[in-house]
């Protein structure tokens, strides 16, 4: 019977992985598992800030179109009883799913003799602490546009 006989590397060096190969690789890897981990957190953030602008867009146009549908005689009213700056919207800054310290004015300005802007703007905080603001403008004229289809229907 012949024995076969397993020879060494004349170098002396086993194949296979060092303990600093794996301890490369384990680094290379805890890297990018990292960095993967920290832009999904900013995204998420970035997401959670695009919410909230949308939604308080959605607010301020739902306000705008309120406005629009009063007539020259109730816009008027409402200056006489709130001030031609007064807050509203109050409530989505409280509760489970609140906006973070909003503040929603609305300031109604004389232009001419028969012509009114009206202003709404909204501040509040993001989620990173950082102060956003949006405002909304438009204008009211007594017998205008918004003003005849109040009285017309």
């Amino acid at each position: 019977m012949k024995l076969i006989s397993v020879r060494s590397h004349s170098s002396g060096a086993r194949p296979g992985t060092t303990i600093l190969e794996v301890l490369i690789a384990m680094v290379i890897l805890a890297m990018v598992i990292g960095s993967s981990v920290v832009s999904m957190g900013y995204g998420f953030t970035r997401i959670e800030n695009a919410r909230h602008a949308t939604r308080i867009s959605q607010i301020l146009q739902t306000e705008m179109e309120t406005m629009r549908s009063m007539s020259w005689a109730e816009v008027e009213e409402l200056v006489s009883s709130e001030g031609k700056e007064s807050k509203f919207a109050a409530h989505y800054a409280e509760g489970e799913d609140r906006i973070r310290d909003l503040v929603a004015t609305r300031t109604i300005e004389d232009v001419k003799t028969d012509m009114k802007r009206i202003t709404l703007t909204a501040t509040w905080k993001d989620s990173t602490g950082v102060e956003r603001d949006l405002s909304y403008s438009t204008w009211y004229g007594k017998e205008g546009l918004s003003d005849y289809y109040t009285r017309v229907f």
